[in-house]
């Protein structure tokens, strides 16, 4: 494929990595059960950071548990799917490899969850204290 004569090389090879980059993220979100679940919840920490009105510090921890807990979800779904391409049959080290992948969703997630309870349940007592 010929590269458009106006266009230089660079642009349409970070088009294209683009494009493919997005198609990745559109397939976790439609192909994987867990990161709908994963998008639904941080939508719903979206909505109480700007409720409580988090400052800036507070949003970026929130911000990068958020997208933390997403990479490594797409990460895992990655591995998950290299192995299935590697091997259908039952095999410990397959076996393995998926279940260590789906531990640092899991610590990321925990992880997530403590940052959002240190941050937020101050912020919502006070809110409740209000009312």
């Amino acid at each position: 494929m010929e590269p458009e004569p106006n266009k230089p090389v660079f642009c349409k090879k970070l088009t294209s990595s683009l494009f493919y980059a997005l198609r990745g993220i559109k397939f976790a979100y439609e192909g994987q059960r867990n990161m709908k679940i994963h998008v639904y919840i941080s939508s719903l920490v979206l909505a109480l950071s700007y409720f409580v009105k988090l400052n800036q510090t507070e949003f970026i921890f929130i911000l990068l548990c958020i997208f933390l807990v997403l990479i490594t979800e797409i990460i895992n779904s990655a591995i998950e799917k290299n192995i299935d391409l590697y091997t259908s049959e039952i095999n410990r080290d397959a076996m393995l490899g998926k279940d260590m992948a789906a531990g640092a969703v899991l610590l990321t997630s925990i992880n997530a969850i403590i940052i959002g309870l240190i941050i937020f349940t101050p912020k919502v007592l006070n809110l409740l204290r209000t009312l």
